[in-house]
């Protein structure tokens, strides 16, 4: 390949080109905007897994999100991942502790469908 090829192709390129300070607020501030203001709150909570978990006692929750699920185990005594575990795919356990946790969805999907199933359930959010 010959240099002047190779020029043609990176014409459009800006590797290695220098940014005015104009040009680094404008990336800063379209980079810069919550997800909720950029994207609306149905997109959140179509990304928000929803988790129904039993306790031993058979109280049922509904959680939302990895880090609440992670939160709601710390609260009630189990290792931050015990219940997350139980979700994978590879986990061969079916419970920890007695507590079952599996995944039913999204949230969007339980606010739209799954709330008529789950009435009897308490709803942690933190």
């Amino acid at each position: 390949m010959t240099k002047e090829v190779r020029a043609q192709q990176l014409k459009g390129n800006t590797y290695g080109k220098n940014i005015t300070n104009e040009g680094r607020a404008k990336i800063s501030k379209a980079n810069s905007k919550p997800w909720l203001e950029k994207y609306g709150e149905g997109y959140v909570k179509s990304r928000n897994t929803a988790y129904y978990i039993v306790s031993p006692n058979k109280d049922e929750y509904i959680v939302f999100s990895n880090k609440q699920l992670m939160d709601f185990a710390l609260v009630v005594g189990l290792p931050k991942t015990s219940l997350l575990m139980l979700t994978w795919v590879s986990a061969k356990k079916e419970h920890y502790k007695n507590w079952t946790c599996k995944i039913i969805g999204t949230e969007l999907e339980f606010d739209n469908k799954l709330k008529t199933l789950y009435t009897n359930t308490i709803i942690w959010r933190k």
